[in-house]
């Protein structure tokens, strides 16, 4: 008994740091500091499954996720950024070995530890909940515009209401599962979830949660679901699988296409039916389906997918291009995975998935359990959230997604009448191998957290304009596993600029280039690589990088304004005049220039 209240205890304070846990040494305090908590959760969970001799019941359709791991490893060849493919997989390894101790852990405790389970998220909604109330309190109003003020536990308002749709599923699960205080407590739970979310005014939120409550309402109707007990599993995930390629790379691209050319994505109001988020993430998903497109097979690589959708030119958006808001994901967990891993393995994640609905649909139709029918309900209406969202991104909903899978394997596996399965042991050797594994993931995410507190004090030591610490402080950095900032600046362009301030001007030109290996598209780094090149003398060189950086994004006036001064040094006043045209803002260099030109064209000409 105390083995098992010990073991009940690391799991529920483990769960729960994975999902709430911070650190303030990081840029992003809930990013890389809540994947090394999970690692720790991890490696203390494959450590004791040592002791054990795990059992698991078998199907072909687990090799899917095996072959995803070994492709995202693969990836390697063909990413060009490795810093990026790095902390990508880390994220990847750890959320298979949490599959696979927590799926062996349903199998061998079976309800005592799904019992301990949705104890555990009760617990951790709760929290959540409370957390987010409080902060809603201090609030002015409860206008959408102040909501964007929320921060809570996951650091935005969208992803507190994603995570607090997943943690609905376990907590809704757990009222039809539970009996007597616990029943009671995680019922009670789920209302102010759902009270929260409508609050927090998140409309994929709103989406998924009319999608789940409507689909369990249908699903009560024991007529409708009698009807799909001879459903074909395999063809049915098939065509849901096609329909799904279908809607990205025909419906979608021709929507978007016609809905951007009749709207503008320059709105200052911000209201529940408001559009212009949509409007900004459309204009993002053009620039991923030409990525797709150029690489459909092998897609770009794992984690870099954020530096090579601007290849194309940044997109139309005035945040983007005017005030350097950037993006580290497409909004679109379909579109994210199926950029960075190609048709062939997104296709089978995809058909994976609808795999475990169909397979709990018909577990319904032989047993009408509510339980089981909040499980395939509440997948089906995390849909909107994927598709709209990024939540894939973060540890906590990795932990929370990836446990309703294996709780949705489990209950097909020992409920339904699953084919081609069978009862496989896993030997104790497969732990030793797999140890060093998480043992590696956690040294990239100390990586990545390291990397992000000497970002932190560059950014101090930038605005102090103390150089010297700046560029000490990037020789702190281990550019193997660090080489972008949260906003995908290369670090080697801070310490860039550094030197050239410093005069240093060979020093920064190296770094320059450096930078532009780890980051090829970045605006801010060919401007600067064509000033170093300027500087050295290789006025062809300059032209190129101011070229290619205004080509990146039309509406930057630093590389335009830097070629009007070349041209105009270099006597081709017609070519100044060309670029200076183009350049959008007004500047105090720009009304000089402007001046000096409009004296030379309007200067007499001289008789010879």
């Amino acid at each position: 008994m105390k083995r098992q209240f010990l073991f009940a205890l690391f799991f529920g304070v483990g769960l729960f740091f994975s999902c709430l846990g911070f650190h303030s040494s990081a840029l992003d305090q809930t990013l890389f500091p809540r994947w090394f908590f999970f690692g720790i959760f991890v490696l203390i969970l494959t450590i004791a499954k040592l002791r054990t001799n795990p059992t698991i019941v078998w199907h072909n359709i687990l090799y899917i996720p095996l072959i995803f791991l070994i492709w995202v490893m693969l990836s390697y060849t063909w990413a060009g950024n490795s810093t990026l493919f790095f902390a990508q997989l880390s994220k990847y390894l750890l959320i298979y070995m949490f599959a696979l101790c927590l799926a062996l852990l349903f199998f061998k405790s079976k309800d005592d530890f799904l019992k301990l389970f949705l104890r555990a998220i009760t617990i951790t909604a709760l929290v959540v909940v409370t957390i987010t109330l409080l902060e809603m309190f201090q609030l002015p109003d409860l206008s959408r515009k102040s909501l964007y003020l929320l921060k809570g536990i996951n650091g935005h308002k969208n992803l507190i209401s994603s995570f607090l749709y997943l943690c609905l599923i376990f907590t809704s699960y757990a009222f039809f599962w539970h009996s007597k205080n616990w029943k009671y407590l995680s019922g009670g739970v789920s209302v102010l979830i759902i009270a929260l979310i409508l609050m927090i005014q998140t409309r994929s939120a709103y989406l998924s949660l009319v999608l789940f409550i409507s689909l369990f309402g249908i699903s009560r109707i024991n007529k409708l679901i009698m009807a799909l007990r001879r459903i074909n599993t395999f063809k049915a995930s098939l065509i849901m699988t096609v329909s799904c390629l279908a809607l990205l790379l025909i419906v979608l691209p021709y929507f978007s296409k016609n809905y951007i050319a009749k709207t503008s994505t320059r709105i200052n109001t911000e209201s529940l039916v408001e559009t212009s988020t949509f409007s900004e993430r459309l204009h993002i998903w053009e620039n991923t389906f030409k990525l797709i497109k150029e690489n459909p097979i092998l897609g770009c690589g794992a984690g870099n997918w954020q530096i090579n959708y601007i290849k194309y030119g940044l997109p139309k958006v005035y945040r983007i291009q005017d005030l350097n808001v950037t993006f580290q994901r497409p909004h679109n967990d379909f579109l994210w995975m199926f950029s960075e891993y190609g048709i062939v393995v997104f296709s089978l994640m995809i058909f994976l998935f609808f795999w475990l609905i169909i397979n709990l649909i018909k577990l319904t139709a032989h047993n009408q359990s509510a339980s089981v029918q909040i499980l395939y309900s509440g997948l089906i209406g995390f849909l909107p959230i994927a598709f709209f969202s990024f939540s894939l991104e973060r540890a906590e909903h990795n932990v929370l997604f990836c446990s309703l899978l294996v709780l949705s394997y489990f209950q097909i596996a020992t409920h339904g009448r699953l084919q081609k399965g069978f009862n496989i042991n896993i030997p104790k050797s497969i732990f030793v191998i797999l140890i060093p594994t998480v043992f590696f993931s956690l040294f990239l995410i100390l990586k990545n957290v390291q990397g992000e507190y000497f970002m932190r004090k560059i950014y101090v030591a930038m605005s102090n304009e103390d150089y010297e610490k700046v560029g000490l402080l990037g020789k702190s950095i281990d550019s193997k596993f660090y080489s972008l900032d949260p906003t995908t600046v290369p670090v080697d362009w801070y310490a860039g600029n550094a030197m050239a301030s410093l005069k240093q001007y060979d020093e920064a030109y190296v770094l320059f280039l450096n930078a532009l290996k780890a980051h090829p598209f970045s605006f801010h780094t060919l401007n600067d690589i064509g000033s170093a090149s300027y500087a050295k003398g290789s006025i062809d060189s300059a032209i190129y990088y101011y070229q290619y950086a205004a080509q990146i994004n039309p509406r930057y006036d630093d590389a335009k304004l830097n070629l009007v001064t070349v041209y105009m040094e270099q006597g081709d006043f017609e070519m100044a005049k060309q670029w200076n045209d183009l350049i959008y803002h007004n500047s105090p260099r720009r009304t000089k220039i402007k001046e000096q030109l409009d004296a030379h064209f309007n200067s007499p000409k001289l008789d010879h």
